[in-house]
């Protein structure tokens, strides 16, 4: 007996729904996306092109919901919008996966909780590089004890600029992103140390942010940040938008040796070697 196919709607329609999530679920029998909603013509254009003109498009929430019969939708606009599509969504009876960072603030946040219950509907958030083959494979290595009990993660995330065309991109508006390359890098590294250090709790946590290359964003463009977790093991952030080149490294410290996760390999050595 099959599952039945669940059908969807892509709610922002900009380069990761584009290039991440839609070819993701036209791929999946599992999926229907049946709708798209953006305010851009253009965007809804690319939309119908890419789907082969199987969905259908909205330049509102409200119209999509009045006319579509659906179980999910899929919210991937700016964050500044995530507050009020969740609450509208939810209050359809919608599941809801939305794309990080979920909220911009403690209490936005405490609102998506309250409207996610009132609604009995799922809520999850994006965590993309959880998946990545390479940190798939480094938390498989250090759940089987190849490197000891980790006390230490270490990330480098070095851009030469935001993603989303660069200064065009509505990351350097922090009334639309909440912050710069903390919260749309940040983020991904910190549910990563949680699941690399075994799923603890931050018991601290310290920061510096800095505008190092352009001065007039009203977002950092380089943060260092310092967690540290109940029961002991930290986690060490480093990230700019104001590298001479493009890198990604994560280094983790166990008690008996180090795991390094840079261009895609893991590499795992004994301390000293």
């Amino acid at each position: 007996m099959t599952s039945a196919v669940l059908r969807g709607a892509l709610i922002g329609f900009g380069g990761v729904a584009e290039h991440g999530h839609l070819p993701c679920y036209l791929g999946d029998p599992r999926f229907e996306i049946c709708a798209v909603v953006d305010p851009d013509p253009a965007a809804r254009q690319r939309a119908i092109r890419a789907s082969n003109s199987r969905i259908r498009s909205y330049s509102s929430l409200e119209a999509c919901l009045s006319s579509e019969r659906l179980d999910f939708v899929n919210i991937a606009t700016p964050p500044s919008e995530h507050l009020e599509a969740i609450e509208r969504a939810a209050g359809g009876g919608l599941h809801l996966l939305v794309e990080k960072p979920l909220a911009l603030t403690l209490e936005q946040a405490r609102h998506i909780q309250r409207a996610a219950r009132r609604g009995e509907v799922a809520l999850t958030v994006v965590h993309n590089w959880h998946y990545a083959p390479p940190f798939r494979a480094a938390r498989e290595a250090v759940e089987a004890g190849a490197i000891g009990a980790p006390d230490e993660v270490e990330f480098v995330t070095e851009r030469t600029e935001p993603a989303g065309g660069g200064a065009r991109s509505w990351r350097l508006d922090a009334k639309i992103s909440g912050g710069g390359i903390l919260v749309d890098h940040g983020w991904h590294q910190l549910y990563l140390a949680r699941a690399l250090l075994g799923g603890r709790d931050p018991s601290s946590v310290q920061a510096t942010t800095e505008r190092r290359r352009w001065k007039e964003w009203s977002v950092e463009d380089t943060a260092q940040v310092w967690v540290r977790y109940q029961g002991g093991g930290r986690a060490v952030l480093r990230l700019t938008w104001a590298a001479p080149r493009r890198r990604t490294l994560v280094v983790i410290r166990g008690d008996t040796g180090i795991l390094r996760v840079e261009d895609g390999s893991v590499v795992v050595a004994a301390r000293g070697e």
